[in-house]
C-alpha cells in the first residue's frame, strides 16, 4: 500500500468529536421570538379590548332593560303612569292662597327611588323614609349606597351613590334649569316655576304674548300643552303625576325614548363649584334635572309654533349625544363611554344602541311623544 493510501485510511480510521449540545438560544433567536410575541400581543390586544367593551355593552343594555321592566310595573300598578322624574310635595303657606308659581315645593326623591320596589334592590331601599326629603341625613345615606343596576360597566369613574341612566324630561330652558341648581346647593325650597314643569316653562309656542310661568297671567294651555308633548316624564307634585301614561303615547311607545345614558350624571350636582354637601354629589335619589334626567337644551325666546319639530338651541350648547365635553362637570344630555354609541331604552321595551352623530331632527323626534301632529292644535 502506497504512503497516500496509508495516510488516507489513518484519517478515516479516526474518530471525530462528538458535537456538544446547545444549552440555550442565542441572542438573534431570542428577540426574533420577542418581535413574534410582540406582533401577536398587539394583533390579540384590540380584539380582546373589544370583547370586553362588546360584554360591558351587554351588560349596560340589560341594566336598561331591567329599569324598562321596573317601569313597565310599574306602570301595571298605578294605572298605565310613566314615573315622574321627581316626586314633590308642596310646602302650602299657613294663611292665604299664593298663586301656583310662588308655591314652594319639597324634593322628595327622583324616578329611581319611585321604581325601586319594583327591583331586585328592594333591600336597599328597606331604609328610606318616605316622609323626609332625599336630603335628609337619612335618606342620604341610603341614595349613597351602590347599586349595580344603575351604573354602566364601562364608566370607570363610578363611586358609591353613582348612577348612569338618565330619564326623557324633554326640551327644557337650561336658565331654569340652573336656577333650580344653585337653589338645591343652598338647600332652599324651590318654587313650581323652578322646576322642570310643562305648565311654567317659559315657551310662547303659540306667540300670543302669553309667557307660562311670568306675570301677569303665568298660565297657557296652549303652550303647556306642546312643552309637554316633548317628552315623556315630567314632575310629579303631591298626588299629581304629569307625566304621558303608557298607553297615550301618540308617535307610539316603540319610537319614544325613555331611559338614556348619561356617564357625567355620577358627578353630582355642583361639584366644582365649592359644594360640601357630599350628599348631592353622589346620590340617586336626587331629582334635580342635572342628576336624574336628560332634556333637549331650546332657547326659549326663540321658540316658536313653526319650529317646534327643530327648536332653535342655546348659544354653545348643542344637547346632541357626546356633543357636550366642556358644558361642565354635569350636563343634562346623553352621553356613554361606549366609543361613537349611547344606549337608550324605548318605551316599547327595545334597548339599542343609538349613534352620536344622528340626524337633529330625528333625535329630537325621538325624545318626544307627540311630534307634529300636535302643532294643528295651536291657534
Amino acid at each position: 500500500m502506497s504512503a497516500l493510501n496509508q495516510a488516507t485510511a489513518r484519517r478515516m480510521r479516526k474518530k471525530r468529536p462528538p458535537s456538544q449540545p446547545r444549552n440555550g438560544f442565542t441572542l438573534v433567536e431570542l428577540l426574533v421570538v420577542i418581535a413574534i410575541i410582540g406582533v401577536l400581543i398587539g394583533l390579540l390586544l384590540p380584539a380582546v379590548q373589544a370583547a370586553r367593551e362588546a360584554a360591558r355593552t351587554m351588560e349596560c343594555k340589560n341594566n336598561l332593560k331591567q329599569l324598562l321592566t321596573a317601569a313597565n310595573t310599574y306602570g301595571t300598578a298605578t294605572g298605565g303612569e310613566i314615573p315622574g322624574y321627581g316626586k314633590y310635595r308642596m310646602i302650602l303657606p299657613g294663611g292665604g292662597s299664593p298663586t301656583p308659581h310662588n308655591i314652594l315645593c319639597s324634593p322628595g326623591h327622583s324616578w329611581v327611588v319611585t321604581l325601586m320596589p319594583f327591583m331586585e334592590g328592594q333591600n336597599l331601599i328597606n331604609g328610606w323614609q318616605s316622609k323626609l326629603p332625599w336630603n335628609d341625613p337619612v335618606n342620604i345615606q341610603t341614595g349613597q349606597q351602590n347599586f349595580d343596576i344603575l351604573t354602566c360597566p364601562s364608566n370607570d369613574d363610578i363611586v358609591d351613590g353613582d348612577q348612569n341612566y338618565v330619564i326623557n324630561v324633554g326640551v327644557a330652558n337650561m336658565t331654569v334649569l340652573r336656577n333650580y341648581d344653585f337653589k338645591d346647593l343652598a338647600g332652599k325650597a324651590p318654587t313650581e316655576a323652578d322646576m322642570q314643569t310643562h305648565t311654567r316653562l317659559a315657551f310662547d309656542w303659540d306667540q300670543d304674548g302669553i309667557v307660562p310661568g311670568k306675570p301677569p297671567t303665568y298660565d297657557d294651555e296652549d303652550d303647556a300643552e306642546v312643552t309637554r308633548s316633548s317628552g315623556v316624564s315630567w314632575v310629579h307634585l303631591g298626588s299629581k303625576n304629569f307625566s304621558f301614561e303608557e298607553g297615550k303615547i301618540p308617535d307610539g311607545s316603540t319610537h319614544t325614548i325613555l331611559f338614556g345614558e348619561n356617564y357625567r350624571t355620577g358627578f353630582g350636582v355642583g361639584r366644582g363649584r365649592g359644594n360640601s354637601q357630599t350628599g348631592i354629589q353622589h346620590n340617586w335619589s336626587n331629582p334635580a334635572v342635572y342628576q336624574s334626567s336628560f332634556v333637549y337644551p331650546v332657547d326659549a325666546p326663540l321658540a316658536r309654533k313653526e319650529n317646534f319639530t327643530d327648536p332653535p338651541r342655546p348659544p354653545g350648547v348643542s344637547g346632541m349625544p357626546n356633543d357636550d365635553p366642556n358644558f361642565g362637570e354635569v350636563a343634562p344630555f346623553l352621553s356613554s363611554r361606549h366609543g361613537p354609541l349611547v344606549n337608550i331604552a324605548m318605551l316599547g321595551g327595545s334597548v339599542r344602541g343609538l349613534s352620536d352623530d344622528v340626524d337633529r331632527v330625528v333625535y329630537k323626534a325621538m325624545m318626544s311623544p307627540a311630534g307634529e301632529e300636535l302643532l294643528s292644535t295651536l291657534p
